[in-house]
């Protein structure tokens, strides 16, 4: 331990006292190093500052709280330390903007901020119980993403995954991204596994809700071992063609100029050659390919500058190939186009 000051032991693990002082400024200078110094899209936090509390143990933090009263503080204790973690927060969104504007600040809180928000939704108290105001932090715009953390089934009675993400969705005044986190991990082939179709269902519930924009999966492992078919199947239906993610007019609202595409032909493939445009340098190149009347889509990073069609596809000739550049909040500029009047007969 570097910092024994700031250092607090509660159940089996060591933590940074939030109502510490430097424990702030510790915490902000390892994440201005991060962001200084590595190409990173954005800093995200786990749902706690304070820990879980252990049932009959309270948090040890009784000297940082009395060093606050002594110094004229007049807080609660409960008050004290949801205000330690909120000025966190908004400390930690200034830092990352004036460090790199273009790298988004997210959390994913506890799903349930407080019991019956909304109506009939029971749970722990993240206010009380962890003193995360996380409604507070999405309401004054100090995050970019919001990944509330919506570990229920789709018919947990006291639970529920649409009213739950509805209710967050409503409370998102300031218009950030609103990415619902999944249990995928619940799907893992035991007897009291989750099936698949829980977890399409989930995307699904997400898509249809005006203002959810994105899923954000825990955890890795299931995909990783396509667990009951899961990858399988999401990359066959709802995950089968790349995305671009959702703009971040907040930070960045102008979109790259359209880039500079040639082609050359082969025998049986056109070769596109892909340069940026002056101005803003994309972070990738969203792709448009037709073939007759039918369009695919492909993201592919900015880093590569050639990719080839065939002249037919599936019977239908190549038609048309439009080119976009996308930034780092993800704004799509002007299409550059290639147009085949009459296709490719080889």
């Amino acid at each position: 331990v570097t910092h024994p000051h700031i250092v607090r032991t509660y159940d089996v693990y060591k933590w940074l006292d939030p109502g510490e002082p430097d424990t702030p400024d510790y915490t902000l200078a390892a994440v201005a190093d991060i962001v200084g110094r590595y190409d990173v899209d954005g800093i995200v936090f786990d749902d706690y500052f304070y820990p879980y509390p252990v049932s009959g143990v309270p948090f040890p933090d009784g000297t940082s709280y009395q060093a606050y009263q002594n110094n004229g503080g007049t807080l609660s204790l409960a008050d004290w330390r949801r205000d330690n973690v909120n000025r966190f927060v908004q400390r930690c969104y200034a830092a990352i903007r004036a460090l790199k504007s273009d790298v988004k600040f997210g959390i994913a809180p506890f799903g349930i901020w407080r019991p019956n928000n909304p109506p009939g939704v029971q749970g722990l108290d993240a206010y009380a119980s962890i003193y995360a105001d996380s409604k507070k932090w999405l309401q004054n715009g100090w995050i970019d993403y919001f990944s509330p953390q919506l570990y229920w089934k789709i018919s947990a009675p006291n639970q529920s995954y649409p009213a739950l993400l509805s209710w967050w969705v409503a409370q998102n005044t300031q218009g950030r991204h609103i990415w619902p986190s999944n249990f995928a991990s619940k799907v893992d082939g035991t007897s009291s596994s989750w099936p698949v179709q829980e977890i399409l269902d989930q995307i699904q519930i997400t898509r249809d809700t005006a203002g959810a924009t994105g899923n954000v999966h825990y955890s890795i492992k299931p995909f990783k071992y396509d667990r009951l078919g899961i990858r399988t199947t999401l990359a066959a239906g709802m995950y089968s063609y790349p995305t671009l993610p959702p703009a971040t007019p907040w930070l960045d609202a102008t979109p790259p100029p359209a880039p500079v595409v040639r082609f050359t032909e082969e025998s049986a493939n056109i070769v596109f050659h892909i340069a940026p445009n002056r101005g803003e340098q994309p972070t990738r190149f969203a792709i448009y390919t037709r073939y007759g009347a039918a369009w695919q889509h492909e993201v592919i990073s900015s880093q590569v500058r050639e990719f080839q069609r065939p002249k037919t596809s599936g019977g239908q000739a190549l038609h048309t190939v439009l080119v976009s550049s996308v930034d780092r909040s993800g704004n799509e500029g002007p299409k550059a186009r290639a147009a085949f009047r009459g296709g490719w007969d080889g």
